[in-house]
């Protein structure tokens, strides 16, 4: 939804919604994290990953900010893959969508998210979507 709003975002509320964002997703405990509270921590990061982008799209000036927080996402994206074990919960987390009627793995790859998408775990699940009757 903030993305809808990205037109009356300034320079200056950019730059203090990135330092909180930043605040949020480096501090290390558990209470603190934006994404140990969301429902589908994947989406989540996802759907910020994009935000991000959009941000850096209209102002280059927090590049560096921007880019830092991308690579944490990106980050705690792949460990967050890696620590499921159970393959068709990763299957329902990537497939869950958002307000929009997108799910990760589309999102993933609209932004060609490419780390994300070529995990071992990730390229199973596509391979296993392609074959099967999902739409």
């Amino acid at each position: 939804m903030s993305k809808l709003l990205m037109n009356i975002f300034n320079f200056k509320s950019a730059k203090l919604f990135l330092k909180i964002i930043e605040a949020q997703i480096f501090d290390r405990s558990l209470e603190s994290n934006i994404f140990s509270h969301s429902a589908n921590p994947l989406l989540s990061m996802c759907l910020l990953y994009e935000l991000l982008q959009l941000i850096l799209k209209k102002f280059f000036s927090l590049n560096n900010i921007c880019k830092t927080l991308m690579g944490k996402i990106m980050e705690l994206a792949i460990l967050y893959i890696k620590a499921i074990d159970d393959e068709t919960f990763l299957t329902a987390v990537l497939l869950d969508e958002d307000f929009f009627g997108r799910d990760s793995l589309r999102i993933a790859v609209d932004l060609e998210l490419m780390e994300l998408i070529q995990t071992p775990k990730v390229e199973a699940i596509v391979k296993r979507i392609f074959n099967s009757d999902y739409d």
